[in-house]
């Protein structure tokens, strides 16, 4: 299957809002809070059929309501800072930090001049490999919490992370051009 790659940076935040909307949450619409008066959005996304990588980067201040997320995805701040809730529960995202967004409830996030880079997953392929690795049936896939189980996962996802950004920043590297 083919790699797509889109890039796009604009400062208009209806163009934004449009394009996250739609590669995050096309069935729910990510609502989004008026944005400072410097914004801009920069995002690179590649991606394989419903499998991707991404890099965002918000320069101005603003707060958005996503909807559950239909597929596994996973955050690293790369720089900057941001907040994400779920009911009591909250990550405070700089570089260093990963999580994992909902896929059973909604969330909310306040960014501010921040970058971070994303993977994308579907949750079909999760449960695949969970009932494969470890024999448990897919409906009894559940995750908890929004932060990796321990520090070796952390560290591990982290690398991952890495790997997506260094990818994502130079398509050239390692001979692998997307």
């Amino acid at each position: 299957m083919a790699v797509e790659v889109l890039e796009v940076s604009t400062r208009e935040p209806d163009v934004a809002h449009s394009m996250l909307s739609e590669v995050y949450c096309p069935e729910n619409p990510i609502a989004f809070s008026r944005p400072g008066d410097r914004f801009l959005c920069e995002f690179r996304a590649a991606s394989s059929g419903d499998l991707g990588a991404d890099r965002v980067r918000f320069t101005t201040g603003m707060r958005a309501e996503l909807a559950p997320m239909d597929s596994f995805l996973v955050a690293a701040g790369v720089r900057g800072s941001s907040r994400y809730a779920v009911g009591r529960e909250q990550v405070d995202m700089r570089p260093g930090v990963v999580f994992r967004y909902p896929t059973d409830a909604a969330i909310s996030s306040w960014w501010q001049d921040t970058q971070a880079v994303t993977v994308r997953v579907p949750l079909s392929l999760v449960e695949r490999i969970v009932e494969e690795r470890f024999g448990t049936a897919p409906h009894g896939l559940r995750f908890e919490g929004l932060t990796p189980v321990s520090e070796p996962a952390r560290r591990s996802w982290l690398r991952l992370m890495r790997f997506v950004r260094d990818h994502l920043d130079d398509p050239v590297a390692g001979g692998t051009r997307w």
